[in-house]
């Protein structure tokens, strides 16, 4: 757990005291070093931070909710967009929409981080760990449905079983490679199998990604 903490000081060039880095120790000593470096590494992916983790932010990471900044960017605007997002962010969504619909983004972006921001701190007061689901568009295309999902699936936002039974309509290709991962993940796994499985969600999902240049490449040309 130390070694963790002084390499996420180390990332951001901080020097931490002896006291500072035994503190933070402690406030996290509850937590398995696994769920600590998970954590950081979603913190680490959120573009406007550039200091290191508090343990409150660290415990909401595990808990499985991703930065204000990211949760925006990912946020369906439109009802011809999809997304997985969790209940906090459909919450600072609602709270913003009429500033969408008005084509306020600046301050529909404010207003939605500060009410996300909230939502997710009342959810880690209580002790709630992150509920994602599916958000999609009803003018969204079949395959931006799909690869919303499989994205999800891949960063372990929704389960195989989940992406099954949210997307009754998958195209036959993705269903029988997404019940594959499941019987897989049901069985012990080896590192060899369990990068397989990754890789073979990397590929569906570029695979969906191509369609959906194709198409636009398609309709630019009409």
């Amino acid at each position: 757990m130390k070694m963790l903490l002084l390499n996420e000081f180390d990332f951001y060039g901080v020097r931490p005291t002896e006291n500072q880095v035994n503190l933070w120790v402690k406030e996290l000593q509850d937590l398995s070093k696994d769920e600590v470096a998970f954590a950081l590494e979603i913190l680490r992916k959120d573009p406007s931070r550039s200091k290191p983790a508090f343990p409150a932010q660290i415990r909401a990471a595990v808990g499985g909710w991703i930065g204000p900044e990211q949760a925006w960017s990912e946020a369906p605007k439109s009802e011809e967009e999809s997304s997985v997002i969790t209940d906090e962010a459909a919450k600072a969504l609602s709270s913003a929409s009429e500033f969408i619909r008005e084509g306020n983004m600046i301050q529909a972006r404010l207003v939605f981080m500060e009410v996300y921001k909230n939502e997710v701190s009342k959810s880690l007061a209580e002790r709630k760990k992150a509920r994602w689901f599916p958000s999609l568009g009803a003018y969204s295309t079949s395959e931006e449905k799909d690869r919303a999902i499989m994205e999800a699936v891949s960063k372990k936002r929704l389960s195989n079983e989940s992406a099954l039974s949210y997307r009754v309509n998958l195209n036959l290709e993705t269903r029988n490679n997404l019940k594959l991962l499941t019987s897989s993940a049901s069985e012990e796994m080896n590192d060899e199998q369990r990068e397989k499985n990754i890789q073979r969600t990397q590929d569906l999902i570029a695979k969906l990604n191509k369609k959906n240049e194709a198409k636009a490449s398609g309709g630019s040309g009409c």
